[in-house]
């Protein structure tokens, strides 16, 4: 059995997450700086021309770009307005563009709630509740996953570790993490701060996946209350080629083996773009993750203003 940090470490654990959590919601509160952008392009999916307003943060301009556009430009740019300004841009453009996209933390995401408008998380979570018997939780996975994904593990023959000491949670977070992250995702990558993973790494565990001794991918694993969240994950490179067969399986696999053993009663595997056709999300819901509506710091909110051809492709 592999046991969880003890009572009272446990809890001085959850103190600190919530006191961390609640510094990110301040920092949220005090970014109130904002950009407006008009972009004109081809639409991704259809290829006709699209013209498009995005006011926000800039969090995830990136990542709502790629989603619109197989090729942009910006064709005016505001930068230095402030996110209570929303609504007006908005209302201001609504009508002389196809397309209105705003993208605001909390709490100025209120300003455009009940308008109309769709409104989305940036993320949602995907958890899988663990019952009593290992059956049960293997019963919940798609049959591809106990069957294509375990034989994968192990035909090449995948083991883990669980580590905590500083110099493995640097070396995971630069050279796993972040190059993970950034090719796999380019200028929509969303990375965190070292100090964060360093900190949720050395109060919960990294787990280390192991082929034939060496340490090919990691994720960091955090106990909060009766939920084991994977937070964040990353591989040592080539995770497209030869190399990577069986490495996401066993992080799956391992992580949901370690939540079990330790008496958890909830696999988190946090947040995914809220999108049915996104491949990590799919991957997550191959693992039996279920969706909840958990807290998103950014709201996504978006407006047609016809419905012609690009817009009914988007």
């Amino acid at each position: 059995m592999v046991g969880r940090p003890d009572g009272l470490a446990r809890v001085r654990a959850g103190t600190e997450r919530l006191y961390w959590q609640w510094q990110e919601y301040r920092e949220s509160a005090a970014t109130h700086e904002a950009s407006a952008l008009l972009v004109t392009g081809s639409e991704r999916h259809s290829g006709a021309p699209l013209r498009s307003l995005y006011f926000g943060s800039g969090n995830h301009l990136s990542y709502v770009l790629g989603l619109l556009y197989d090729e942009y430009r910006i064709e005016e740019e505001h930068r230095h307005l402030h996110a209570w300004q929303a609504r007006n841009w908005v209302e201001g453009y609504r009508n002389k563009v196809d397309f209105v996209v705003a993208d605001l933390p909390w709490p100025y995401h209120r300003l455009l709630a009940d308008r109309g408008l769709l409104q989305s998380p940036a993320w949602v979570d995907q958890k899988l509740s663990l019952p009593e018997s290992w059956g049960g939780v293997l019963a919940q996975l798609r049959s591809s996953a106990r069957g294509e994904d375990l034989r994968k593990i192990r035909k090449h023959g995948l083991r883990y570790r669980i580590v905590r000491d500083e110099e493995a949670i640097r070396r995971f977070y630069g050279e796993m993490y972040v190059p993970h992250l950034t090719n796999r995702f380019g200028s929509s990558a969303y990375i965190e701060p070292e100090w964060k993973v360093r900190y949720c790494a050395e109060n919960g565990a990294l787990m280390q996946i192991l082929r034939d001794g060496e340490v090919v991918a990691g994720q960091v694993l955090f106990g909060n209350r009766q939920s084991l969240q994977s937070l964040w994950t990353g591989t040592s490179g080539g995770e497209f080629g030869q190399q990577s067969q069986g490495v996401f399986p066993a992080l799956y696999y391992f992580g949901l083996l370690y939540a079990f053993e330790g008496g958890y009663h909830e696999a988190d595997y946090c947040g995914s773009r809220p999108l049915l056709s996104d491949g990590i999300f799919q991957l997550k819901r191959r693992w039996g993750g279920q969706v909840y509506d958990g807290w998103s710091r950014d709201t996504l909110f978006s407006c047609p203003s016809t419905l012609g051809r690009p817009i009914s492709a988007f």
